[in-house]
């Protein structure tokens, strides 16, 4: 295992260039004594690897991450370093964030947390939130004046700009991006600013949400070694220059074992960091040039998420057309478009005189309105689904929603639904959710449902609704349970790709 000190300071912790995200835990073992045993050996064994950056959050795995850790870290001597978080969807102020460390510090068994990340930043009007007196980053300031955090850290979902407007503020010491193969060339400006400024560089999504193995012939010639495409790319980030720690979500043994066996080997097999994609469409490289749009459309978020369709044309699977769409239209909705939007193009092509790429920008819009209308992705249809949940509530006096995330509170700020809401028990299933103000509720623990007599439980979230469907099904047989979702929906209200 490769090491480098913290933001390429001597006075930091050395930190293994791979780092153990938490989220990937298999959900099977999450539910059981023995399971959670298992994810313990999993971390035991990433540490006698020489893994030693964890980073977790307080919600990760069921709410369980923190937990897990913690009782890893007290077998091993080894010294390990914990990069934690808190965030406007589970904190609000500076004493929610002090009960938070405090509640982290207790799960984690330590003293102190070595990075503490403001978590999941994505834009910069959510950054001049965090910034407000008595907020989230005024509770980090004092966790850190009181010794209970070394580093301050802030992990960004924003684009390029505002990460570089955010490292002038010259108050974090190190940031995690989602950086890979197939997006590196925008976030190349923003390695160099971090490196000129001492900031250490997380990067995670090493597999682009898992589009890179999805079309591995494209990115075969990362580098000339014999090893799979997905160990190519985390070789690949981990090589660019500035880049501190890749995070790898890693299930099994043998994963961690590859993995570390690519850290092992990075300076044997060197990365074509020239890489370009073998496309045969231009794609849009998120520059950001064609902005501003002369009627207020988010260009480049629609582009980027088209970008999908250009690799799936030059790939070698047949996939539906209606596939397609729907991973374009869920980036389309994780970048914050709403569909009004695309219809309002008038075909001025100002943008694309601006493109630096030379993208037919109007031609690509056209395709993205008809598919929309195609394949009902517009707001209607939307609305019909929730008033499809009301109906199916009609007769229900009191109504759990499950879980109660930032999903669901995206899902009720749009429906702007007060007299359904009224009705509405909050539930979530990790005890770091229990007792928060939600909605100016609060949430509930699930054994709730049987107390209150709730008679209707409402889930929602897109990717996990079958595993909650399952689990809820099981237990509350009593209950009525209505889904948000169908099965061709796509994941309309996530912000987090």
């Amino acid at each position: 295992m490769e090491y480098v000190h913290w933001a390429g300071r001597e006075d930091c912790p050395s930190v293994s260039r791979l780092g153990f995200g938490t989220t990937r835990f298999f959900q099977s073992d999450l539910n059981t004594a023995e399971g959670f045993e298992k994810c313990v050996d999993l971390v035991t064994y990433a540490i006698s690897k020489g893994i030693n950056y964890f980073d977790v959050a307080p919600t990760y795995s069921n709410g369980l991450a923190e937990k897990i850790l913690g009782e890893a870290f007290s077998h091993v001597r080894t010294p390990v370093y914990v990069a934690a978080k808190t965030g406007l969807s589970i904190d609000k102020t500076s004493d929610d964030v002090l009960r938070r460390i405090d509640s982290s510090l207790r799960l984690l068994s330590r003293d102190k947390i070595d990075f503490y990340h403001i978590w999941s930043v994505m834009d910069w009007t959510q950054y001049l939130t965090i910034c407000e007196r008595g907020g989230v980053l005024d509770g980090v300031m004092k966790a850190k004046d009181q010794k209970l955090i070394d580093h301050i850290c802030i992990s960004l979902h924003c684009d390029t700009d505002t990460v570089l407007r955010i490292l002038e503020e010259d108050i974090f010491e190190g940031i995690t991006i989602s950086l890979n193969a197939l997006n590196f060339r925008k976030w190349l400006q923003v390695l160099e600013k971090a490196r000129e400024k001492h900031i250490a560089v997380v990067t995670m999504n090493s597999l682009a949400g898992g589009m890179i193995p999805q079309y591995k012939h494209l990115f075969e010639n990362l580098d000339r070694s014999n090893d799979s495409v997905p160990q190519k790319a985390l070789r690949f980030v981990s090589q660019l220059p500035g880049i501190h720690v890749a995070l790898s979500g890693m299930p099994t043994r043998e994963i961690i074992h590859e993995n570390c066996t690519v850290m092992d080997s990075i300076h044997d097999v060197k990365s074509d960091l020239n890489f370009e994609l073998p496309v045969k469409e231009r794609m849009c490289s998120g520059c950001g040039y064609c902005s501003p749009c002369t009627v207020g459309i988010p260009i480049s978020a629609c582009m980027q998420s088209y970008n999908h369709k250009v690799l799936v044309e030059s790939g070698d699977k047949i996939i539906s057309e209606q596939t397609v769409a729907n991973d374009i239209f869920t980036r389309i909705r994780a970048n914050g478009v709403i569909f009004p939007e695309l219809s309002q193009c008038i075909s001025c092509r100002i943008c694309e005189k601006r493109c630096t790429q030379k993208i037919n920008i109007s031609e690509r819009m056209k395709w993205l309105l008809l598919t929309s209308k195609k394949y009902g992705y517009d707001n209607e249809t939307m609305l019909n689904r929730l008033h499809n949940v009301e109906e199916k509530c009609r007769d229900s006096q009191r109504i759990a929603i499950w879980p109660a995330a930032d999903y669901a509170s995206r899902v009720l700020d749009y429906w702007k639904n007060p007299e359904f809401e009224r009705r509405c028990v909050f539930i979530n299933s990790s005890p770091a959710m229990w007792g928060k103000k939600f909605r100016d509720k609060t949430i509930e623990k699930p054994d709730t449902i049987i107390k209150k007599g709730i008679d209707t439980i409402v889930i929602m979230h897109h990717r996990l609704q079958c595993s909650i469907y399952d689990e809820v099904s099981k237990t509350y047989k009593n209950c009525k349970i209505v889904c948000l979702h169908e099965d061709s929906d796509i994941d309309w209200f996530n912000r987090m790709i």
